[in-house]
C-alpha cells in the first residue's frame, strides 16, 4: 500500500506532467506492478468541473493501466454541515444529503463512462450517520474522517474490491492485524457496527 496525496490538491494536478506528485505516481507505478490504484479527486472538482476530472482520470488511467493495476474511484464523504458551492456559474447551498448524491452521481458517470467501479464511501457515512448517529465520523472540522471514519471507508473499499461486506473481517481493534496502533481509538462495538 502507498498512499500519494497532497492537501487541497485536485487530480488535475496530479496529472499534469512534471508535478511533484505526478512524478511520484510515475515512480510508484515504475517501481513495482500494483493490483489496484484508487483516485479521488477534490470534491469541488467533482461537483464544479466535472470535465477537468474526466481528462484527469483519462491522463492517469493510461498510466495505470500500462502498469497492470484497475482503478478505482472513490466517492469519499462531503462536509457534515453541507456548504456553498458554484454550480453552472450559479451559487448554491447544498446540505451533506444532497451534496453527497451529488457528488456520487458524478463519480458513477465517471466511473460508468469509463468503466470503472466507484467507492461509495460518502453514502456508507450518510447511511452510518442515519443509523449511529452516536458515532463520530468526522472531526472537528467537520470535513476530514476521524479514525472510525476512515475505518468505513476501508471497509467500503473492501467491499468494492471484493463484492462483499466487510462485516466479519479480522482487521479489528486488539486483533493481530492492529497496525501501528491505528485501531486503538476504535471500540470493537464501534468496528462492529461500521
Amino acid at each position: 500500500v502507498q498512499y500519494i496525496a497532497a492537501s487541497g490538491y485536485k487530480l488535475s494536478q496530479y496529472a499534469t506532467e512534471g508535478n511533484p506528485y505526478n512524478i511520484q505516481i510515475e515512480s510508484a507505478l515504475n517501481s513495482k506492478k500494483w493490483d489496484y490504484v484508487v483516485l479521488q479527486d477534490h470534491r469541488e472538482e467533482i461537483l464544479q468541473n466535472l470535465e477537468k476530472s474526466y481528462d484527469a482520470i483519462t491522463a492517469l488511467k493510461e498510466k495505470i493501466e500500462q502498469n497492470g493495476a484497475q482503478i478505482i474511484l472513490f466517492a469519499a464523504q462531503t462536509d457534515y454541515i453541507g456548504r456553498d458551492f458554484t454550480i453552472n456559474d450559479q451559487s448554491i447551498y447544498l446540505d451533506q444529503v444532497s451534496l453527497q448524491q451529488l457528488c456520487l452521481s458524478n463519480y458513477f458517470k465517471l466511473g460508468n463512462k469509463m468503466s470503472v467501479p466507484v467507492v461509495t464511501a460518502g453514502n456508507n457515512f450518510v447511511r452510518c450517520i442515519n443509523k449511529y448517529p452516536d458515532l463520530s465520523l468526522y472531526n472537528s472540522d467537520l470535513i476530514h474522517p476521524t479514525v472510525l471514519g476512515s475505518y468505513l471507508s476501508a471497509c467500503s473499499i473492501y467491499n468494492t474490491i471484493f463484492g462483499k461486506s466487510a462485516y466479519g473481517n479480522n482487521y479489528l481493534p486488539k486483533s493481530k492485524y492492529k497496525n501501528a496502533e491505528l485501531l486503538n481509538d476504535i471500540s470493537l462495538e464501534d468496528a462492529k457496527k461500521i
